[in-house]
């Protein structure tokens, strides 16, 4: 198991980089939102409990 250094580590994007990010993240915001928009709370930290299940299980 690894253990977390909980240093903090900071990072900068080159210019083309942010123009990437920019670009991608709005649409990946708007997936989330049509995938996971019409789940309530509980639903939403049902799927985050078993998402993290499946994390777990993929680090070992």
């Amino acid at each position: 198991m690894r253990q977390q250094d909980w240093k903090t580590k900071y990072l900068s994007l080159t210019e083309e980089g942010t123009t990437f990010y920019e670009e991608v993240v709005p649409q990946q915001e708007q997936f989330q939102i049509d995938q996971f928009g019409e789940l309530d709370t509980a639903d939403q930290k049902e799927l985050l409990r078993l998402l993290n299940i499946l994390h777990k299980q993929g680090e070992n």
